[in-house]
């Protein structure tokens, strides 16, 4: 990731911001070196903060953002699940 934190201004600090689309009909996904894709957004952030030196680490944070489609179905609970937790919270 080094080649993404070149700036000198930044000395070597920086985000790695990576948009996961999840499945898309029709989309080619590049084959990573371990040749097993990652199945969701965090997985690929574990692999990649794997992939990172200590140095790096302490310099670079992985960010994957999912911006996915909702799987049918799903919309409304994760509103319901939030809704239930505020509640809950509340006493």
């Amino acid at each position: 990731m080094v080649q993404y934190t070149r700036d000198p201004a930044t000395d070597g600090y920086g985000i790695y911001l990576v948009l996961w689309f999840g499945e898309v009909k029709g989309a080619h996904k590049p084959m990573p070196p371990s040749g097993v894709l990652p199945n969701d957004p965090d997985e690929l952030r574990a692999r990649l903060a794997e992939a990172l030196t200590p140095e790096e680490a302490r310099k670079i944070s992985v960010c994957v953002v999912d911006v996915s489609a909702p799987v049918r179905g799903t919309e409304h609970r994760r509103a319901d699940d939030a809704s239930a937790t505020a509640a809950s919270a509340r006493g």
